[in-house]
């Protein structure tokens, strides 16, 4: 299946914090970590295009069987906070499935940046905890 594009209109919803978290060390390059606490004030850092074969951190909004009720109930509960709802299969995003426990069959949604403190920012801003902030390689994109 071909990777759909994330949506990368993130910048301007000025999304409300209320994500805990812990400031610990920053994870390794593929590894999942808990994003740190934000103020309610906080506006997400803006989000970056994925391109073939970059390497970014992405903010997984859901990651999973696609077909379960719960990744079905994380897409319903994304589209209706108007945050990106299409994802690709979780090997496209090279270090995900091994950070994440999945299988080779698991999708991911994901927000890329190009730095790991825009990616904890970002997941900081989040009203509900993201499935994790990995450090990837893109495929499937060309």
């Amino acid at each position: 299946m071909p990777r759909l594009r994330m949506v990368a209109l993130l910048a301007g919803l000025g999304l409300a914090a209320a994500c805990g978290g812990d400031d610990g060390p920053a994870g390794a390059p593929g590894s999942a970590s808990t994003p740190p606490a934000a103020s309610p004030a906080s506006s997400p850092p803006p989000s970056v295009e994925p391109t073939q074969n970059g390497t970014y951190w992405a903010v997984y909004l859901a990651a999973g069987d696609p077909d379960s009720d719960a990744f079905v109930t994380r897409v319903e509960m994304l589209e209706a906070r108007k945050l990106p709802s299409h994802g690709s299969e979780a090997a496209c995003d090279q270090g995900s499935r091994e950070a994440l426990g999945l299988k080779e069959s698991d999708h991911v949604i994901g927000v890329y940046f190009t730095t790991e403190a825009d990616a904890r920012a970002f997941a900081a801003t989040l009203d509900f905890e993201p499935a994790g902030i990995v450090q990837v390689k893109t495929d499937c994109l060309d």
